[in-house]
This record gives structure tokens, C-alpha cells and sequence, in this order.
């Protein structure tokens, strides 16, 4: 994957989250590991999902936003 690839995935995920939460989900593999700064890491895509809703469950109006993609190589990207 390069960063335009990754740029295209970032903003579906960003539309997924904003516009289709219920597919949220969808959009990571099983074996996901997503690093969040505050929350550090998780290491699967039922754990990432559970984290996402009970955070949209809080706060029902919140969306997200990808700024930018800062890298992207083989099967991974960083995003902000």
C-alpha cells in the first residue's frame, strides 16, 4: 500500500464512521491492531468496535475526521 491507497481508506473510513456506523466495523480486518495515543492499543477488530461504540454511545453527534495519512508501507498506515 502506498499513501494515496492508504489516503482512499482512510476517507472511507471516515465516511463509514460519520455517515454508516453501524458498518463501522467493516471496514478493519479481524486481526486489526489499531493504536490510539490515549487508549494505546488494541489488538483485535471486536475489541476496536466495542471501544468505538461505547464511545458513540456517550456521545451519539461525535464524528471523526482524518487530517492526514502520514505513512503507509505493505499492510499497514498512520493516519491522524
Amino acid at each position: 500500500m502506498n499513501v494515496d491507497e492508504a489516503t482512499k481508506m482512510a476517507r472511507r473510513h471516515e465516511a463509514t464512521y460519520n455517515e454508516d456506523f453501524e458498518h463501522y466495523s467493516d471496514v478493519y480486518a479481524d486481526d486489526a491492531v489499531i493504536y490510539r495515543p490515549v487508549q494505546g492499543a488494541t489488538h483485535d477488530k471486536a475489541t476496536m468496535a466495542a471501544v468505538e461504540r461505547r464511545a458513540t454511545a456517550a456521545c451519539p453527534d461525535r464524528k471523526t475526521r482524518v487530517i492526514r495519512v502520514f505513512a503507509a508501507e505493505g499492510d499497514w498506515m498512520g493516519m491522524e
